[in-house]
């Protein structure tokens, strides 16, 4: 009977809670905001916070851009390897009588 009693009572507790807030609600939102009464200080904490929340956005972009370049490599490795394999086949370019050499390094015994 005790557990049934604590119910009731957080039933009733949340039930006029609810009703309390539904009938407040329409006189909050029926007061106009005047804007022109406002001080210095609101406008500089207000501008200040819209220029952190915009700051937020370049390493959110960093992330987009990075996440974006690593998946398209991912996805266009393999034809993007074969192209410039074919590409530097093409570059290469020999020149009559001259012979690639080997040269020692100082560091090969």
């Amino acid at each position: 009977m005790l557990k049934q009693n604590g119910l009731i009572k957080k039933v009733w507790i949340a039930g006029l809670t609810i009703s309390l807030l539904i009938l407040m609600a329409p006189t909050v939102s029926a007061k106009t905001i005047n804007l022109s009464d406002m001080g210095v200080i609101p406008w500089i904490v207000i501008i200040v916070g819209v220029i952190l929340v915009l700051l937020q956005l370049v390493p959110a972009a960093i992330i987009l851009f990075s996440t974006v370049g690593i998946i398209s490599t991912v996805i266009f490795k393999r034809k993007k390897a074969t192209e410039e394999v074919a590409a530097e086949e093409e570059e290469i370019v020999s020149i009559p009588g001259y012979e690639p050499q080997l040269v020692k390094s100082e560091f090969q015994k």
